[in-house]
């Protein structure tokens, strides 16, 4: 992302800055959609960890199950 000083955005025209404004909500949105992105898949990562977790408890006691019964 670009920098911006006081001193530089004070000699742009008006134009200059709509199209910097433009820019800058066009950065944001994308990061926004990362962020997103990101977060959609740290919601499905943990959902499929959590599952994986059941699965392995429900093993975990059926084998307890077994032994208990041997």
């Amino acid at each position: 992302m670009e920098k911006y000083t006081k001193e530089s955005l004070a000699k742009m025209t008006p134009e200059e800055l709509e199209n910097v404004v433009l820019k800058l909500q066009d950065e944001l949105e994308a990061e926004k959609i990362t962020s997103k992105q990101y977060s959609t898949w740290w919601n499905q990562e943990t959902e499929r960890r959590r599952r994986d977790v059941e699965k392995l408890n429900v093993l975990h006691n059926l084998i307890h199950s077994w032994e208990d019964k041997n």
